[in-house]
């Protein structure tokens, strides 16, 4: 286990393409890149794509003592993802993850849809489905480099050892965990924030004891301490979610602290 050093990180080290980052900061799906500042984040990953655009009830929001649940995570189809961004992201200083959500069927299919479009640097893989199944389906389509997020719901070991074994070239650990909270109307959704780091830290420990594929912390990381604590534990880089929503610049600002500390 060891810190970040500054040379470039590689997320896929076994894949001919490869993944080069500068920084072990990763932005997480959200982001719409005209918003951000992209010199410093070693990667930056587009809003969530779906098939077809998906209309429902706008999301909730309930406020935890240590964190944050949100009823519904927001995605954009890839047809409207495609046209407001596509352009942008083979002028983008940094790589380009596009971050599908779906079954196994829908994500293959949006990846072979993407096939030729430039500036795409790999695929960050959200299942709705059996995660190995949805990467299998998914590799067939596209040699680029493929992340996928595990999910809590699952041996995550064994999990992970057959997502890698499937064609993934890192894994991130791992997707919120389910809850709710509130009284008379509980908010029920996904819970980000600081409640979810401890949690992240024991599955990246698990994780690292029976894989050396790269591993992308994902869970309450806002501060350079945390985000030490998880490289230590064998993170191969980290991804910033939660933590922009109250502090935009919470990616560029851990950026900075660790190259600062690299170059010491």
């Amino acid at each position: 286990m060891s810190e970040w050093s500054a040379a470039p990180i590689d997320l896929a080290p076994g894949n001919p393409y490869s993944l080069l980052l500068e920084s072990p900061v990763i932005v997480a799906p959200g982001c719409a890149l005209r918003d951000f500042q992209t010199d410093l984040p070693g990667v930056i990953v587009t809003r969530t794509a779906t098939l077809h655009t998906r209309r429902g009830a706008p999301p909730r929001f309930a406020a935890t003592p240590a964190g944050l649940i949100v009823s519904e995570l927001p995605s954009i189809g890839l047809r409207s993802l495609l046209k407001e961004e596509g352009r942008r992201w083979e002028r983008s200083p940094v790589p380009i993850l596009v971050c599908l959500q779906g079954d196994a069927a829908e994500c293959a299919e949006m990846a072979a849809a993407l096939e030729n479009v430039e500036g795409v640097a790999g695929l960050l893989l959200t299942p709705e489905a059996d995660v190995a199944q949805v990467v299998s389906f998914t590799r067939r389509q596209t040699p680029r480099p493929l992340i996928a997020l595990l999910s809590r719901d699952t041996n995550l070991q064994e999990s992970a050892l057959k997502t890698v074994a499937a064609g993934a070239d890192a894994v991130v650990v791992a997707a919120p965990p389910r809850a709710a909270f509130g009284s008379l109307d509980p908010v029920e959704g996904y819970l980000l924030g600081p409640a979810v780091f401890p949690l992240m830290l024991q599955a990246l420990l698990e994780l690292r004891a029976v894989t050396e594929v790269p591993l992308v912390a994902l869970g309450g990381i806002a501060t350079e301490e945390l985000a030490r604590f998880a490289l230590e534990a064998g993170a191969t880089a980290i991804m910033v979610d939660a933590a922009r929503w109250g502090d935009p610049e919470a990616p560029a600002r851990l950026a900075r602290g660790l190259r600062t500390a690299a170059d010491k």
